[in-house]
């Protein structure tokens, strides 16, 4: 949720729980681009 993991790799990883239907679709309201360095300052 914070530009660089995305909700279904959290779910893989146990760090958010649902339906797989729900969380493709609140995935889709978020930011897809992977922050950069630069981005941090």
């Amino acid at each position: 949720m914070m530009g660089y993991r995305t909700l279904a790799s959290q779910a893989h990883y146990g760090q958010v729980s649902g339906d797989a239907a729900k969380i493709a679709q609140l995935s889709a309201a978020f930011n897809q681009t992977q922050p950069m360095l630069w981005d941090y300052f």
